[in-house]
């Protein structure tokens, strides 16, 4: 399974979301989840409608939902596990299902974080590596497609792209991880 992580930074970018769109490939069942989107819920399920959307008119089908509908991600004594089963049951006829960051807490819908969120799904799935992506899409650091598994990975690169700590920093935190650009993540 494919797991693909897309940062607010990733989300706010109009040619990082076309780039993101017209590139999609991928044939093998693949989740994607972003991080929350201005100040509400609304606005996050708008996001996740909005790729959805755009995905679509690029002839890519897919599911999209906010994560709490179906429970696809749910709160069990305080942390926060995926619904493998439901999750594999959506991508088993369309192979491409995205997430939005809202899960019911205590019976009360709430913003969680996409990080918690692939943390909890690669506990549930064979996951190899989550792709994610540079903040700046024009940054040369996703060309080569680093792997990242621990923070000697990422020390030669903080030297190169010192502006792109942030995102080595995430791309550490969610190792292992690989760093792509919109027009290579799916090849």
């Amino acid at each position: 399974m494919n797991l693909i992580y897309l940062s607010l930074a990733n989300l706010k970018d109009r040619l990082f979301i076309r780039d993101f769109v017209n590139n999609f490939k991928f044939q093998t069942p693949t989740l994607i989840l972003h991080e929350a989107f201005g100040d509400t819920i609304q606005d996050s399920v708008f996001v996740t409608k909005r790729i959805s959307s755009l995905l679509s008119e690029s002839m890519v089908h897919n599911h999209a939902f906010p994560a709490s509908q179906r429970d696809f991600y749910y709160f069990e004594n305080g942390e926060l596990i995926a619904s493998a089963s439901k999750i594999r049951k959506l991508l088993s006829p369309i192979p491409l299902l995205i997430l939005g960051p809202i899960v019911k807490k205590e019976g009360v819908q709430t913003l969680v974080s996409a990080k918690e969120m692939a943390q909890a799904a690669r506990k549930q799935f064979e996951i190899e590596y989550i792709t994610l992506f540079s903040d700046n899409p024009l940054s040369p650091l996703g060309n080569a497609g680093n792997t990242i598994r621990e923070n000697a990975d990422i020390q030669p690169l903080l030297s190169l792209y010192e502006e792109e700590k942030a995102s080595l920093e995430t791309a550490l935190s969610l190792s292992p991880s690989r760093i792509c650009t919109p027009r290579n993540y799916s090849l």
